[in-house]
């Protein structure tokens, strides 16, 4: 039997990730899914003595908690990973970074509590979060209706 031993080298790397690989409208549909799962999460009953577990709201209950909790990590994902690469080093703007702290703050309220407020707040930032994103950009936009329930209002380009 032969022990090969290998050595592996570690590189340091940088990669500057261009605008354009970032577009708000993941986090804004990952926002307008957490007013729907909110939404789903309201309709279902206190309690249920229903003994099929897929018709369970305590089943459904932690899917849809799980799914919301999801859509929360992409908002901030998606939004933390803007900050960091595209507008942290170069804004002197504060209400740029209040509106990034608020958006930060909303998803951790909605997260904590399972209030429609906070979800429909959570739209209202990430929409005023789109509209900065393409007006630095010069280009227009417009609101879109979400083809699915609530039907939310979001900020979309404008296409030709």
């Amino acid at each position: 039997m032969t022990l090969t031993i290998l050595k592996i080298r570690t590189d340091q790397v940088h990669c500057d990730i261009p605008i354009v690989a970032f577009n708000p409208s993941i986090a804004l549909q990952a926002a307008a899914s957490v007013v729907a799962d909110q939404d789903a999460l309201d309709e279902l009953p206190e309690r249920s003595i229903e003994p099929n577990p897929c018709k369970n709201p305590c089943g459904q209950r932690s899917h849809l908690i799980e799914q919301k909790k999801n859509h929360l990590a992409k908002v901030v994902s998606e939004v933390s990973f803007f900050w960091r690469h595209c507008w942290a080093k170069e804004s002197k703007d504060i209400g740029l970074h209040n509106l990034i702290s608020d958006i930060f703050a909303t998803a951790s309220a909605c997260q904590a509590s399972h209030l429609r407020a906070d979800s429909a707040r959570l739209i209202e930032l990430m929409n005023t979060f789109a509209l900065e994103f393409w007006r630095q950009r010069n280009v227009k936009t417009h609101l879109v209706l979400t083809p699915f329930a609530p039907g939310t209002l979001l900020i979309e380009p404008l296409r030709n």
